[in-house]
């Protein structure tokens, strides 16, 4: 087994997703390469649509840091996304957003960033997170 282990999020919570099905599957891929692999189910970390004035108050989701810490003990992350109006979901969106809010363990810094999708048109929200990974001085991976 490899000392890289990597989460991998899934940004539908639809159980039929295909995007779920390719998160699990591009697990079992890594594990059969010898590479650690987690799936990260956002039903196991639910937070709440983010708000500002709760950040202000100090009120972060009991959620976040141990969801911050899973993603910590990783060298890599996927998101495994449809495209959802020419972006990623609001859950993954959501997630992302909350991270960034979280400080002890700052999953955007010294990790590699990769981005899936089973859609028809999944440039359209690559533009988007690759956006996004540039704003959070996130490492990213690019295949094509």
């Amino acid at each position: 087994m490899s000392d890289i282990s990597i989460a991998i999020i899934p940004g539908s919570s639809r159980e039929a997703s295909v995007n779920r099905q390719l998160a699990r599957s591009f697990a079992l891929v890594l594990k059969e390469k010898g590479v650690g692999a987690v799936v990260i189910e956002p039903a196991d970390y639910p937070l709440p649509l983010y708000n500002g004035d709760d950040e202000a108050a100090g009120d972060l989701p009991q959620k976040l840091e141990p969801l911050a810490a899973e993603l910590a003990r990783h060298q890599g992350v996927v998101f495994v996304s449809p495209e959802y109006n020419a972006s990623i979901t609001p859950l993954l969106k959501n997630i992302i957003d909350w991270l960034t809010r979280e400080k002890e363990h700052n999953v955007y810094q010294g990790r590699i960033f990769a981005l899936a999708a089973a859609s028809p048109r999944p440039s359209l929200w690559r533009v988007f997170a690759s956006q996004r990974c540039i704003y959070l001085n996130a490492e990213r991976l690019s295949c094509r």
